[in-house]
């Protein structure tokens, strides 16, 4: 997803700089105007690291788990504080990308990444043929023992929870509904590793690899 996001900005789609706001007018709401592009590849947009309560069918929708943070205020000052929102931040990213583009988000990732890398057994959503060889998610065997029952617990509902929007149907989640195998990885992997370039196809420039790899949050602690 991030990888995609520093492509379009070095295509020229959008920068660093430009609000959410700009293209998804409602994301303003509640003093959020301010918060970028650059805030939500930080992670420093703050916006929340959780969502408890909203149902699976709902995160596997990016119109709507996007949506879903609108009206909601940020925890604070974007650039001020750095809080890995895995799943909204990225979403939010996702949608805004789709809008800017004029193309669906797999659409994206499919053109940009994955075909030109090779990644044949990795995609976003439950396609058919990689699910039949999905390696089921499952607590770690050590939470059995009785010692660890309050962890095996909250485990177990990640794993549900996780699961469930991650399979949903036709499900688009930026960050965290990805699946693929270990060989697609260490072809992205690689890819990063030569500077943007695998195999005479380029994703991204030996500026943007350097760019990316600096610390941009300073000492920072992530909430």
């Amino acid at each position: 997803t991030t990888t995609v996001a520093l492509r379009l900005v070095e295509d020229g789609v959008f920068q660093f700089t430009t609000p959410i706001a700009e293209l998804l007018p409602a994301f303003g709401q509640a003093d959020k105007q301010c918060i970028n592009v650059f805030h939500l590849l930080t992670q420093t947009g703050g916006l929340p690291i959780d969502t408890p309560g909203v149902p699976p069918t709902v995160i596997a929708d990016l119109e709507q788990y996007a949506a879903w943070t609108y009206d909601r205020p940020a925890s604070g000052r974007p650039g001020e504080q750095v809080a890995y929102s895995v799943l909204v931040a990225h979403s939010v990213l996702g949608l805004f990308m789709q809008r800017a583009s004029g193309r669906p988000f797999k659409d994206l990732v499919q053109e940009l990444v994955l075909e030109p890398l090779g990644m044949r057994d990795t995609a976003f959503g439950p396609r058919p043929d990689l699910m039949a060889r999905r390696c089921p998610l499952a607590p770690a065997n050590y939470l059995l023992a009785p010692s660890h029952a309050r962890a095996a617990a909250v485990a177990a509902s990640h794993v549900a929870r996780i699961t469930g929007y991650a399979t949903q149907p036709g499900a688009v989640v930026p960050g965290g509904g990805a699946f693929s195998t270990l060989a697609d990885m260490a072809r992205f992997a690689e890819m990063l590793r030569g500077g943007g370039e695998l195999d005479g196809q380029r994703i991204l420039s030996p500026a943007m690899i350097e760019l990316a790899r600096r610390n941009h949050t300073g000492r920072m602690p992530n909430e």
